[in-house]
């Protein structure tokens, strides 16, 4: 997935889950370890820079480059996926994962259930069928 460093807090729905290795690359290196140590800080762990160069030292080394964009993944579902949690930050996370493998319509709930309850909505308790 090619997405510029201005643009990656832009895009975190097209980045895989947060198991799934990311090598991060740029013309010389530098603004892919400032887009590593910020995946890092949002939760992805297996985020590594190519080093000697990145992409120009790749090149510059005669390796194999493709040109083109990759296929975008084919929508798993086409029913609504909306998430929930207390707040909404941890919903919007899991919406971003669902979207990383391929959901198109998912959604989080704004404020979570907390917000949800304090706009007098119902909620059912808990029940057993």
């Amino acid at each position: 997935m090619l997405i510029p460093l201005g643009e990656l807090a832009q895009h975190l729905d097209l980045l895989p889950s947060f198991d799934t290795p990311i090598i991060a690359y740029c013309g010389s290196g530098w603004r892919a370890t400032i887009a590593m140590t910020t995946l890092w800080a949002l939760g992805w762990k297996d985020v590594k820079v190519m080093k000697g160069g990145s992409y120009t030292g790749w090149v510059g080394e005669g390796y194999p480059t493709v040109e083109g964009l990759p296929p975008q993944p084919a929508a798993l579902e086409e029913a609504a996926i909306v998430v929930y949690c207390g707040s909404g930050h941890r919903s919007t996370i899991a919406m971003s994962i669902l979207r990383s493998h391929g959901y198109t319509d998912v959604r989080s709930l704004k404020g979570g259930l907390g917000g949800w309850q304090s706009e007098g909505y119902p909620v059912v308790e808990f029940a057993m069928p």
